[in-house]
């Protein structure tokens, strides 16, 4: 980038660049700063383009300020920035036109007005007929795919990849190939097609960091740990985040923050948290002082880390250290996750005050995000209505056209009255054919319609009809479960509370006796289990009809052993219902967690805390068994279905436990 002020110099000395346009260096200058890893370049290379003294350099400049707002995600200024210059451009301006409107599209595809965006790159792509300009056709057919990916049309986008790659290769534009490669992957991963996708963003990854592409090479690692999560090939992600560390060991130090950061998410996940802690210690320290967003999530993964390994005062002092660093940047949704994190952890470590501090603060941030998030909203709102309000008043101008014109027609027809008496007589005849024929057509329309809806109404009845077997069949499921936990559970109880009454009676009779009514009871005993599992197991209608708190209490009641377990049960704030897959969710968590207490924990303590705060609901389950080592256990223990429940609530979950200290489970859940 320090060569783009010699080139702008060049530009603006050189004769008749008004006539020819933009120098292909300029634009070659503006293509590696949209590549950079920092944003600023952008704004150096519109410095140095203002320098010049013509006016396609100053459009450029205009382009470059533009793209710069993307990158730094305020949409709004980019679209006000690039509308006027769109407006202005000339026929000999291709290759300019053709860039803003790329720009443009993928300003309105991050705003999600998509079917825009598909107009807007289809213009670009127009100008470019018959103008062949290098790799700008494919990299525009790759956004194109982007934007057709997002609206779910995957052949379509498929077919422009394909379109985009062969150009490329045929150039031999690294940059261009690895933007193809990794918006393949993206498709693949759309597809939940995993596999493929892990293979495509690691060809990309290679082709990123031989070519030193790092905003492609960013993207990619980022990228494959998300296809690693998703099929747990956490030591595959590994292995190759190494090779690329030694490969580049040296080389380049941008890139090795990121890898080292990558390596130590994949660590942590295979539960090597000292490991991990390492490598982000590492990251942090080569990294570069001003990408603090990045190194504030480094310290938030060491955190957890240190956490999870019981650092509980380092673990405390990083995420100290990453609100210092948030202070600065002014990322206020990343301060709202820290203090909400210390909450948690000041709540498990028993300092009250510290944890409602943080949560009050947590509860402002929160607060004002949700303002934040409603002006950006109103911000891409803002871009779709100001798009359709240029198309329309296009629209209105191409309508005054045609009224001119119709206009002029009519004086024509007006001047030729004399002789036209003939052809008015055509054009009756012509009219009442016309309109015979119309006629036919409205005939022909409405028994169509008729007919259609003929067929809606029966398609209607069908539903009718079906919906209400289908109501039938789930009120009928209610009841049953209604009855076995209101009355036969309820007598079985009883009966063996009654039962139980009698012991003292019972102790005087003869061995034979007595050994006879203890198999009855038994007996009895595992009649009421069996009620109770058959009622529970049509959990979803029993907590439809109870709600999650009279469900708990259930089990609760079912676990406890007197003298064996005991089973202490504390819920708050769960007086109104949630939402029916949020309650069964939480119900099917807290089923797993005391499963795994009894089966692998040798507790005889255990409690349940189900607590409902302001847009959170936290589950902890605690037991004072043996507990494990994390650094050792797999993912087994049926955390992995607790962490799947979670993650489709986009909940979190953390574990805190030790040999011989017991397990604390925590679950937290945002309610909307």
């Amino acid at each position: 980038m320090r060569t783009v002020p010699a080139i702008v110099l060049c530009l603006a000395v050189a004769p008749g660049l008004a006539q020819v346009g933009i120098d292909m260096a300029a634009f070659e200058a503006y293509e590696a700063a949209t590549q950079s890893t920092d944003p600023g370049a952008l704004l150096v290379l519109a410095d140095s383009l203002e320098m010049g003294m013509e006016p396609g350099l100053h459009a450029l400049a205009r382009l470059s300020r533009a793209y710069h707002a993307y990158r730094t995600d305020r949409l709004k200024e980019g679209m006000d920035r690039l509308t006027p210059m769109l407006d202005s451009c000339e026929a000999g301006d291709q290759q300019l036109c053709a860039r803003g409107f790329k720009l443009q599209a993928m300003i309105l595809k991050r705003s999600l007005a998509l079917e825009q965006a598909l107009v807007a790159i289809d213009k670009g792509m127009d100008l470019l007929t018959g103008h062949p300009v290098g790799s700008l056709e494919a990299d525009m057919r790759v956004v194109r795919a982007e934007i057709e990916r997002r609206m779910g049309r995957y052949d379509e986008a498929s077919a422009d990849l394909q379109t985009a790659e062969k150009v490329a290769l045929r150039l031999g534009v690294q940059r261009t190939l690895g933007n193809i490669l990794i918006n393949q992957g993206n498709l693949y991963y759309s597809q939940e097609r995993y596999e493929k996708a892990w293979s495509t963003y690691r060809k990309c990854l290679d082709l990123a960091v031989a070519a030193r592409l790092y905003l492609l090479a960013d993207h990619a690692a980022m990228n494959l740990g998300s296809a690693a999560h998703m099929m747990d090939r956490y030591s595959d992600a590994l292995a190759l985040y190494d090779s690329l560390l030694s490969a580049t060991q040296g080389i380049d130090r941008s890139l090795r923050p990121l890898l080292l950061a990558n390596a130590g998410l994949a660590l942590a996940a295979m539960g090597r948290h000292q490991e991990a802690i390492e490598h982000y210690k590492e990251a942090f320290s080569g990294a570069s002082p001003h990408d603090d967003d990045r190194n504030i999530k480094v310290l938030q993964h060491l955190a957890a880390s240190q956490w999870e390994l019981g650092q509980r005062d380092k673990a405390i002092g990083t995420l100290q250290h990453a609100l210092d660093m948030v202070s600065r940047t002014g990322w206020r949704e990343v301060e709202a996750e820290v203090r909400y994190t210390l909450f948690l952890w000041y709540r498990t470590l028993g300092v009250n005050d510290a944890a409602l501090t943080e949560l009050e603060r947590y509860s402002d941030l929160d607060d004002s995000l949700d303002q934040v998030r409603f002006g950006e909203r109103i911000s891409r709102l803002e871009i779709q209505y100001d798009t359709e309000k240029k198309e329309k008043r296009l629209e209105l101008t191409a309508a005054e056209l045609s009224s001119t014109r119709a206009r002029a027609r009519a004086r024509t027809i007006q001047r030729d009255a004399l002789i036209g008496f003939s052809i008015l007589a055509l054009f009756v005849l012509l009219l009442i054919w016309r309109a015979a024929r119309q006629q036919r057509r409205l005939r022909v329309q409405e028994k169509r319609l008729h007919d259609q809806r003929v067929d809606e109404l029966l398609k209607g009845q069908e539903l009718r009809v079906l919906n209400a077997a289908v109501q039938a069949q789930q009120e009928e499921r209610e009841r049953i479960a209604k009855d076995l936990h209101d009355h036969l559970g309820s007598m079985l109880s009883a009966i063996k509370l009654q039962f139980s009454a009698m012991d003292d009676r019972i102790a005087g009779l003869a061995a034979d006796q007595r050994k006879q009514y203890d198999h009855l009871f038994d007996l009895l005993d595992k009649a009421v289990t069996e009620v109770r599992r058959i009622s529970h197991d049509m959990a979803r209608g029993t907590i439809a009809i109870f709600g999650l708190r009279s469900a708990l209490h259930d089990l609760a009641e079912i676990v406890a052993v007197p003298g064996r377990l005991e089973v202490e049960l504390n819920t708050f704030g769960l007086e109104e219902r949630l939402a029916a897959n949020v309650e069964l969710a939480t119900y099917r968590m807290a089923q797993e967690l005391v499963s795994n207490a009894l089966k692998h924990g040798g507790a005889t303590e255990l409690s349940i805390d189900v607590t409902r705060g302001p847009g959170r609901l936290s589950l902890i389950v605690s037991d004072n068994g043996r507990g494990f080592d994390p650094r050792t256990a797999t993912q087994g223990l049926g955390l992995a279905n607790v962490r799947s429940r979670a993650a489709e609530l986009q909940g979190t979950v953390q574990v805190d436990t030790s040999l011989g200290r017991g397990t604390t489970v925590s679950v937290e859940v945002p309610l909307v």
